[in-house]
């Protein structure tokens, strides 16, 4: 709809629709015959969405030229109305309406002398119709002048009605809610807690501000002995100050009614204002004392996730000390924890170990517990875990869960003992280690390819930077060097297992007098050393060894075929080689070092294929020196001397 920003039909249509634009249109309109109009059919509305829209107006600015009708007509129809959920928002509103600041004036002091006093002064700030283009004229003599006046601006610190007027509206409030008093004790306290809980932090900004919420200090603090009232304001005593007030509310015996002690625990979760949270506080302890030693344990636990650390003071206290924490249920104590805040988890650990025996939980339950995500309860499960595990073993299944764990500081030791616990157990196989290699939680992989290298020193994976060094057990490498587990982690497709399986080929080619059997053989080692060097984007110390490894492998392959065509001959050999030749070219100089000197050592051991990578890198010299793969011997390869292969795998 295309109209002008003050167009009536406009605001009907919104207001019919219920449109949430409604609101914006509204505040434009300055004239009293329209606004009235338009005020009295809002607030007669049953709709929630023009109550809703009523809250949002309340608690705005209140500072739109022309509209103290609009808040006038409104406050009567919810006075007459008694709408005491209405009427606690017109009590906030109003209070926020009045704000004092601290002036200094000189007062003569005699003879001439002037002495300077602060004192909190109201300034006069009353809305005012903007208006722009001003101009003033003045004639001397025949000939008239015009010159431009400054536009007048309604400015944000600007509230409706005068301060004798705002006054006034604050003390019928309070009329209201002090009739309420002694119609309706109950009704009285109901509707002031509800009031009080919409105070923010923000209405308490420095010490003037928390005094001028007039009515906020009638309900709380009118028999406190720190402050007095006037007509207008809540003043400080002279020699006191804000430090010393307390709680003491207005018709103290209301306060002390059962159904007040529920309200006040309301206040200490839902407000969002400390004032208010201490003042709930205050009231509970000199009038309810005996309402919070019955509090029943869970709900002391929702404020110790609170964030006022007062609060948090108070319910972490009253928690370790209950009497009923004994008597929780496993299924509760697992809730608590589950859903603490980290800030409270040391406290709920420390109780659940003094009042909670391990036997309670079963076993799902524990591994439940060590499986967590934070570490102290990570802990707690692992301690207790491993406990049971001494009286009544766990199975292997129940085992390889813990692959599965998220408490990344403790994945070294969980993942250790997992993996030691299985190779202990009878009739357990090197593939029931699969679960640790192929886990989402990369700190568990990185313990689990720690085990598989079995390096002399820690070993550091890029994915996850987690250092890692597991003893070896007497028998632990007839685990390690399994082709059935290496058949498996060859298919893997997380980058750090391959590196550690090419790490663990290499000890092991290193070791034996016969690579050309056991675990080492076959193509899916070869698959392996491809991925791993085809990783552009890292580089480590497992490529190098990688490259080694599949010259070592093309050799034995070359050397059983015949003709200079490899990829007529044997296609998967003309792809290896194809990976050796782009390592050549890598821009990581060890890659491309450890490449070129295998690429020569195989031109040099098989002269066919001299042409071919003369016509793949031209930009190397290769060597010309036929037959010399027939004086080459099987030997170790000495400190200092470039690594030669033998007719059958590699030394």
């Amino acid at each position: 709809m295309n109209a002008s920003p003050k167009s009536k039909i406009l605001l009907e249509e919104l207001f019919a629709a219920g449109d949430d634009r409604f609101l914006d249109a509204f505040i434009q309109f300055d004239e009293r015959l329209s606004l009235e109009h338009f005020t009295q059919k809002w607030v007669t509305d049953k709709r929630p969405w023009a109550k809703q829209q009523w809250l949002v107006y309340l608690h705005g600015p209140l500072n739109h030229p022309g509209h103290e009708t609009v808040v006038k007509h409104a406050f009567r129809y919810h006075e007459s109305a008694a709408d005491l959920e209405m009427l606690g928002h017109w009590m906030v509103a109003l209070d926020r309406i009045v704000r004092r600041v601290i002036v200094t004036q000189f007062l003569p002091m005699g003879r001439g002398n002037w002495t300077p006093v602060s004192m909190l002064r109201a300034k006069s700030n009353p809305t005012r119709k903007e208006v722009t283009g001003r101009t003033h004229s003045y004639k001397i003599g025949w000939k008239e002048f015009t010159y431009p006046l400054p536009d007048i601006k309604n400015k944000p610190g600007h509230q409706l009605f005068s301060q004798r007027t705002r006054a006034y509206l604050r003390r019928r409030i309070w009329r209201f809610f002090r009739q309420l008093s002694r119609r309706d004790p109950e009704a009285y306290v109901r509707a002031i807690a509800s009031a009080l809980s919409r105070y923010r932090d923000d209405d308490f900004q420095d010490g003037p501000a928390v005094i001028d919420n007039w009515s906020l200090m009638h309900a709380a603090y009118f028999h406190s002995d720190v402050i007095a009232f006037t007509g207008m304001h809540t003043n400080l005593l002279e020699g006191k100050s804000l430090a010393d007030l307390r709680a003491a509310p207005y018709c103290p015996e209301a306060w002390q009614q059962d159904v007040a002690a529920e309200c006040l625990w309301e206040l200490l979760q839902s407000s969002s204002a400390s004032l208010i949270r201490t003042w709930a506080l205050e009231c509970l302890r000199d009038f309810h004392q005996d309402f919070l030693d019955r509090v029943p344990v869970l709900r002391w636990l929702e404020l110790l996730s609170h964030p006022d650390p007062s609060l948090q003071e108070l319910a972490s206290e009253a928690f370790v000390n209950h009497d009923d924490l004994p008597n929780l249920s496993i299924a509760d104590w697992l809730k608590i924890v589950h859903n603490a805040a980290p800030s409270i988890l040391p406290i709920l650990i420390d109780a659940m170990q003094r009042h909670v025996r391990r036997d309670r939980l079963g076993r799902d339950e524990l591994i439940e517990l060590a499986s967590a995500r934070p570490s102290p309860l990570a802990r707690l499960g692992l301690d207790w875990m491993r406990e049971s595990h001494t009286e009544t073993a766990f199975s292997i299944p129940e085992l390889q869960l813990l692959g599965g764990a998220r408490c990344d500081a403790l994945a070294t030791e969980r993942t250790r003992w997992a993996i030691d616990q299985i190779c202990k157990t009878n009739d357990s196989t090197p593939l029931e280690l699969v679960e640790f290699f192929d886990t989402l939680i990369g700190a568990n992989r990185a313990v689990a390819c720690g085990w598989l290298v079995d390096a002399p020193e820690p070993i550091e994976l890029a994915e996850t930077d987690v250092s890692v060094d597991i003893d070896a057990r007497a028998d632990a490498d007839n685990w390690r060097d399994d082709a059935g587990l290496w058949a498996r982690l060859a298919e893997t497709p997380h980058d750090e297992v391959r590196e550690a399986l090419v790490q663990r080929l290499d000890r092991y080619l290193r070791k034996t007098k016969h690579p050309d059997t056991g675990p080492a053989s076959g193509e899916s080692m070869a698959i392996v050393w491809t991925a791993v060097i085809l990783s552009v984007h890292r580089g480590g110390r497992s490529k190098p060894k990688a490259i080694r490894q599949l010259a070592c492998f093309l050799n034995e392959r070359l050397q059983s075929e015949s003709g200079v065509d490899l990829a007529a001959t044997d296609p998967k050999a003309n792809g290896y080689l194809t990976v050796l030749v782009q390592a050549a070219r890598s821009i990581r100089a060890p890659e491309r070092a450890a490449a070129t000197s295998e690429l020569v050592l195989l031109s040099m051991l098989h002269p066919r294929l001299a042409d071919e990578l003369k016509t793949r890198m031209p930009e190397i010299t290769w060597p010309d020196t036929p037959g010399v793969h027939d004086t080459l011997s099987v030997r170790d390869d000495p400190p200092g001397v470039a690594a030669t292969y033998p007719r059958r795998g590699r030394p």
